[in-house]
């Protein structure tokens, strides 16, 4: 009977035990979880704290550089830089096609057109043309050769503003000693003024001597080249300044 009695108290006693062993061990294990957990931080924060090791982040998220030390996101529309590129685009885009406008306002011969002797004729800054042939200006005449050194002046310093504007562009590394973004739009506004001169005079004398002399006379659409030139060439310049003053508030705000 003692050992039927002795039995069910070992075996209570054993259970006691067990259920003891799995508590401990229970918490035993929730002790020790925040442990393995914070030890992958505990490294970060280790590398993070040694100046000898970059941090993950500034290894991972690094933007990259470009050769002229702009970086990646500088150069999207959204940054300065960006819009400063932008700008520096079209103002070449506008340079570029009122260089062109320039160079075929200055060559052809449809500046004007008037009706002679029953004959609708035409003539430029170089040549008058009846039907069937042209012929040169042998005449000096004072607003022809001003007219056309007036535009001869401007197309050379538009097409030296493309030129300083493209290095501009890319950050060409010569001629260093001055900031090539501001000359090219100084000199986009020179070649505005000197197309305005060359079409002002143009005009002025032309109105004055033909309204007078001709009754059916036109400007033809050489001198309108002239005029959208005019207009193109000082958008150049504006687009150029804006880039230039772009250019130096960073630089204004990095020297403070």
């Amino acid at each position: 009977m003692s050992r039927v009695h002795a039995s069910p108290a070992g075996a209570l006693r054993r259970c006691q035990c067990d259920t003891a062993d799995s508590l401990r061990q229970q918490k035993r294990t929730h002790t020790h979880a925040p442990l393995l957990v914070a030890r992958p931080n505990v490294r970060l924060r280790f590398l993070s704290e040694n100046k000898t090791f970059p941090t993950l982040a500034s290894t991972l998220g690094r933007p990259r550089l470009h050769s002229d030390g702009t970086e990646e996101s500088d150069r999207r529309s959204g940054s300065p830089l960006g819009s400063m590129y932008s700008f520096m685009g079209g103002g070449l885009f506008c340079a570029g096609v009122g260089n062109i406008l320039l160079i075929v306002s200055t060559a052809t011969d449809y500046w004007m057109q008037y009706r002679h002797s029953s004959n609708y004729m035409h003539q430029g800054l170089w040549r008058y043309c009846v039907p069937g042939k042209c012929m040169t200006h042998t005449d000096s005449i004072a607003y022809w050769d001003a007219t056309r050194a007036f535009m001869i002046l401007s197309l050379l310093a538009c097409f030296i503003g493309i030129v300083i504007g493209v290095m501009a562009f890319i950050h060409y590394s010569s001629f260093d000693g001055f900031d090539k973004t501001f000359a090219a739009g100084i000199l986009f506004f020179i070649s505005c003024f000197f197309v305005l001169l060359a079409m002002a005079v143009y005009t002025g004398v032309t109105v004055n001597y033909y309204g007078k002399r001709y009754g059916s006379w036109r400007f033809s659409w050489s001198y309108i080249m002239g005029w959208v030139a005019v207009v193109l060439t000082f958008f150049s310049g504006i687009f150029y300044m804006c880039a230039y003053r772009m250019h130096e508030c960073p630089r204004n705000s990095n020297s403070r």
